[in-house]
């Protein structure tokens, strides 16, 4: 009956949860899956263009290789595919010409245009209204973890602070622009989470202040991006630290933190970054080893508290 199931995906974490009932279902009507990825590339100079979908082409390899692996480790048949255009009508014009059985995706995982992902939900509600073929939306378990919670975000750029709640929308978000606002914010109110900017609105002043409060605290920062800063951040109680470019993966961040009852995540914010803080920084393998086990020292010490 649902013999050809087809997963879209945003390389997302929320969007992954698609991939569970997938491989449930092909068991189940002994399937095989297809997921697609679809590249939307903003008009502009035919070169400009072609090396943007290059770069988003190598991403989306790169994403699929290890998605691919976990399914067909679990015996099922698995292909990718990579289209460019408007999301929800490739797929569905693709499940139409492919003839698939059945659409499964995420409800949290597809969506907006933030850079190179979509906006949340809004894919998935295209396709279900679209979809010639039968449609499963799968809810996003980020959604339920962070629905109703009291979020600080504290920036001195509206538009970082505006980004962050939209894409927070399921919590309750009180902004500061400034440090003296946000000390308001911080004396006047208990919150589940804080972000903080650090430039700009003394951060490591007002991490001082929520880890005092009892408050986890992310660090989010552009200009203070620095081995120095993320070891500070980490010895002050912060319990992450991201880079502003990785802003649209903030979600499923900060989920994580809330799984683990917000205490420190560094070991798997190192499990997914390494690369990037490697790279940036400039690390060694041996520098990069000897950063880890310095901030997981910072772990055991707040463990006291």
């Amino acid at each position: 009956m649902y013999e050809n199931i087809l997963v879209p995906l945003d390389q997302s974490e929320t969007a992954e949860a698609a991939i569970k009932v997938a491989i449930d279902m092909a068991r189940a009507f002994d399937g095989k899956i297809r997921l697609i990825h679809v590249i939307e590339i903003i008009p502009f100079f035919q070169k400009i263009m072609e090396e943007q979908y290059r770069i988003q082409k190598e991403k989306a390899e790169e994403y699929f290789a290890g998605i691919t692996q976990e399914i067909e480790d679990s015996g099922i048949i698995v292909e990718t595919v990579i289209k460019t255009g408007e999301p929800s009508l490739v797929i569905c014009e693709y499940a139409k010409r492919q003839d698939i059985d059945i659409i499964i995706m995420s409800n949290g995982g597809a969506g907006r245009v933030w850079y190179d992902r979509w906006e949340i939900g809004s894919v998935a509600e295209k396709v279900l209204n679209q979809s010639p073929k039968h449609v499963l939306i799968v809810r996003s378990i980020s959604d339920d973890l962070l629905k109703g919670r009291n979020i600080l975000v504290v920036d001195d750029e509206s538009d970082i602070l505006d980004t962050i709640e939209e894409a927070l929308d399921m919590c309750i978000i009180h902004k500061a622009i400034d440090h003296d606002t946000a000390v308001d914010y911080i004396n006047s109110n208990m919150y589940d989470i804080a972000i903080l900017d650090i430039m700009g609105v003394g951060g490591f002043d007002l991490l001082e202040k929520t880890t005092a409060k009892g408050i986890p605290t992310v660090m989010l920062t552009a200009h203070a991006m620095t081995s120095e800063s993320l070891k500070k951040a980490a010895k002050l109680g912060a319990v992450s630290f991201l880079p502003k470019e990785k802003i649209m993966e903030l979600q499923s961040f900060l989920e994580d933190i809330i799984q683990g009852s917000g205490k420190p995540v560094w070991k798997k914010l190192f499990a997914r970054m390494a690369p990037y803080f490697s790279k940036r920084f400039g690390w060694s393998p041996q520098e990069a080893k000897d950063v880890v086990e310095e901030i997981q020292g910072f772990d055991e010490l707040w463990k006291k508290f």
